[in-house]
């Protein structure tokens, strides 16, 4: 089914181009808690190759901003970066042991997971070792050699990171290793160190990986947002309280007016005509901001932009951007 609709997707972005030419930038409105949505996203970018990709989460960040984002993203494997710090990952850094090594940390890491939720009265025994398995294995758990080293860092699940990172410890580098490897070794594993957490953020990351490999600048295309409604989750005396502040932020977030639309407008425009090439700008924002009507669709045609807006489906319901919400605050 996937494959079906990722070829109908193309048919259509071929149709509309033949028929109606490039637009200047084409507009994604997004469900942003749709982790789905990224792929047809990314896809775009490494079709239409922009020299700028705008994001609404990056509120008024100019390129000159993001340029170390842009870097991070552009070498996001331990392939990409063992190159970077002059390192050979297959002299003896990553053995064939190096996989079972990660299954053991991984199964000893569940069972002190588990044994923690148990002595802490969050579950009974069953429901313990269920929930230390679902937290352990959330995301990518690599599976040989190949994988470890090619597939991208964000994909990795939390656990599974830091046992990536116990490759590159003390032990691992041998008294016949020169003393200029075993800096690059160390400079490697601090670096991973350092990039943890903007990999555990709540970033885009397929849409950043494809803009940093098709070398477009990363810009942000809203207002900014410094101005949040102030949300303390712990004196919330109440769940009722909770939810009432994070209903306030949502609707913050998602407001749709005349003054933060047209200042949206303004600064994709400003990118439009910035512009060295053909190649459209693209732009990703929340889908509320394409709804019939859209403030921001009405303004980019009075500055004379030409554009296409593509609101995504999704199945997610819309309560679940009290998640994004949530993530806002602890970003903060």
């Amino acid at each position: 089914m996937a494959s079906i609709y990722r070829k109908c997707r193309d048919l259509t972005y071929h149709l509309n181009d033949t028929l109606f030419g490039q637009p200047e930038i084409i507009i994604f409105g997004e469900n942003h808690v749709d982790p789905t949505h990224q792929e047809e996203q990314a896809k775009a970018i490494l079709k239409y190759k922009p020299e700028y990709v705008l994001l609404e989460c990056l509120n008024d960040l100019n390129p000159d901003e993001t340029v170390k984002l842009n870097n991070i993203y552009n070498r996001m494997t331990l392939n990409e970066l063992a190159k970077n710090f002059n390192l050979d990952l297959e002299d003896g850094l990553i053995t064939s042991n190096a996989i079972s090594g990660i299954e053991e940390y991984l199964e000893n890491y569940v069972l002190g997971l588990a044994e923690h939720f148990i002595v802490g009265n969050i579950y009974n025994p069953e429901k313990a070792k269920e929930a230390a398995m679902k937290s352990v294995y959330s995301g990518t758990v690599p599976e040989n050699v190949e994988q470890l080293i090619t597939a991208p860092l964000y994909n990795f699940s939390s656990a599974s990171y830091m046992a990536i990172l116990k490759l590159f410890s003390d032990e691992n580098i041998t008294p016949e290793d020169s003393l200029s490897s075993s800096d690059n070794v160390w400079n490697l594993k601090n670096y991973l160190t350092q990039i943890e957490p903007i990999l555990r953020n709540n970033f885009p990351h397929e849409v950043m990986r494809a803009s940093a490999i098709t070398g477009a600048k990363l810009a942000g295309c809203d207002i900014d947002k410094d101005d949040l409604p102030k949300t303390d989750t712990e004196d919330a005396s109440t769940p009722g309280d909770l939810v009432s502040s994070l209903t306030d932020l949502r609707d913050y977030v998602d407001d749709v007016n005349q003054e933060r639309e047209e200042t949206m407008s303004a600064r994709i425009a400003k990118y439009v005509r910035m512009r060295k090439t053909g190649n459209p700008v693209i732009a990703i924002v929340g889908g509320s901001h394409l709804k019939n009507g859209s403030i921001l669709c009405t303004d980019l045609i009075s500055r004379g932009i030409n554009y296409r807006a593509i609101r995504q489906k999704s199945k997610i319901a819309e309560d679940e951007s009290y998640k994004y919400a949530l993530d806002l605050i602890l970003k903060k």
